[in-house]
């Protein structure tokens, strides 16, 4: 999958107080051992989440989702946030970053602005949900050809969208909203191990539920 935004210039810039450079990524330096990623004890199973419901449309469904999939029946709901219930954080796509880091999704904003706002449309006729930054219009996917610990890490950056683009939402039984993948089956986790650019990145990664995996999101209730 190839993003439709260009590589920016190799710049020096810093974003949230971070210093980055080349490709807009953490240092390795920054990121923290696997074992501190997976502390978080399971809170719930496969068995134990519902799908997330169906209810009334919200907003209308936008050309350039219904046009993939003409014959189906679609319900959006926008705009939305996308809070981390693990950090009490909104998700935010860094338009700011460039390169593979460009438009990577992480639970870091105390509040809702142009980065923070989501679309989140449903295909009730196939059952996946796609979801897209309102700031930039483009999908997020799952980056599955990244390695290591960027490894399915979300990011808004698709103009079209295929199976990485595609997730189950899920509830638990306190309500929370999980979500999953169904290009690699794994839900998606709130990185609270990792540090600096790269601090509560969100990666498709997880093959259980735990308190990094629970989110809330306003329109689209479970």
């Amino acid at each position: 999958m190839i993003g439709k935004k260009a590589i920016r210039a190799m710049t020096i810039m810093a974003v949230s107080g971070v210093t980055l450079s080349g490709a807009g990524l953490a240092q390795a330096s920054t990121i923290q051992p696997a074992v501190a990623r997976d502390a978080n004890a399971a809170v719930a199973t496969a068995s134990q989440l519902t799908p997330a419901p169906h209810p009334r449309a919200t907003a209308p469904t936008p050309r350039f989702v219904s046009r993939a999939a003409p014959n189906d029946t679609w319900s959006c709901y926008a705009p939305t946030g996308i809070l981390s219930n693990a950090n009490l954080e909104w998700v935010s796509a860094e338009l700011a970053y460039w390169g593979d880091g460009y438009a990577m999704l992480r639970a870091r904003s105390s509040s809702i602005g142009g980065w923070e706002q989501f679309t989140f449309c449903d295909d009730v006729t196939a059952n996946y949900w796609v979801f897209y930054n309102d700031a930039n219009g483009d999908f997020v996917s799952t980056e599955l050809g990244y390695t290591g610990g960027n490894n399915a890490m979300l990011r808004a950056r698709a103009s079209s969208f295929g199976p990485w683009e595609e997730y189950s939402l899920y509830c638990t039984g306190s309500g929370a909203t999980v979500i999953k993948s169904n290009a690699n089956n794994d839900y998606v986790s709130t990185e609270l191990g990792y540090g600096g650019s790269s601090y509560a990145m969100l990666r498709a990664r997880a093959t259980q539920v735990g308190p990094w995996e629970q989110y809330s999101i306003p329109n689209v209730p479970c």
